[in-house]
């Protein structure tokens, strides 16, 4: 049958076909035509599948940065070398975005990060700032600002804009050290709507690392989000 479903496993044998059996002791050598058929498996739970892709999810021309991260396995990241910045520099980041479909309690980090990150991901261990997408479940998955310094104080909002998945957004991030009275602020928007985060007095002291710009993996257990990311535009330092 063609209609998707399930699979039904059966077997004959001693078959007779208008008086001729046929008890199948051997191969009879009858015709086949797509009744064997194998694959890969490209989303083994764990497995991370993503970095550069000649795609066009995100719209554009061929040729994009995503596909599945999963929230859970090692810690993996695809991302550009971008010198050396930190919390005392105007970060700013925009690009397109489509997050073509997610399973519940899964997530994934888009921004700037220390590449000396290696047994956590760089939004446990300090050193990032930028966007998380995720949960909680029953909302679908926020695209909001996130950071953690080098003395690992982290901060995040706890709601706004969500990514709808197969919608293509345009977005954006600013990170300004001299918004909200000299503290820091950073700024997230996706599509028409945005989110804020105010940074804490003495947060900036507590200073980042920040060396590459892409995408990154949770290590918490969970499912995969598969993301894409086209025509991106990101602060790095002068050569």
């Amino acid at each position: 049958m063609m209609k998707s479903g399930g699979a039904a496993t059966m077997f004959f044998d001693d078959v007779q076909i208008d008086g001729r059996g046929e008890d199948f002791a051997w191969d009879p050598g009858w015709a086949g035509d797509g009744n064997r058929t194998t694959y890969e498996d490209r989303e083994v739970v764990g497995a991370h599948d993503f970095g550069f892709s000649a795609t066009t999810h995100a719209g554009g021309t061929a040729g994009e940065a995503g596909g599945g991260l999963w929230r859970s396995g090692a810690f993996g990241y695809y991302a550009d070398r971008v010198g050396l910045l930190d919390l005392d520099q105007r970060l700013e980041a925009r690009g397109k975005v489509k997050l073509v479909t997610a399973g519940p309690d899964s997530d994934m980090h888009i921004g700037w990060f220390n590449s000396s990150s290696k047994d956590k991901s760089p939004d446990e261990a300090g050193n990032f700032m930028g966007i998380h997408v995720g949960g909680p479940t029953r909302i679908g998955h926020y695209f909001i600002p996130q950071f953690a310094t080098a003395m690992g104080t982290k901060g995040k909002v706890d709601q706004g804009p969500v990514i709808t998945p197969g919608k293509l957004f345009d977005w954006s991030l600013v990170y300004d050290p001299a918004a909200n009275g000299g503290h820091g602020e950073m700024r997230v928007t996706l599509g028409k709507e945005s989110a804020t985060l105010a940074l804490k007095p003495g947060q900036i002291k507590q200073g980042a690392s920040l060396d590459r710009f892409g995408l990154f993996t949770s290590q918490a257990g969970g499912q995969m989000v598969k993301i894409y990311v086209d025509d991106l535009k990101y602060t790095a330092a002068k050569p």
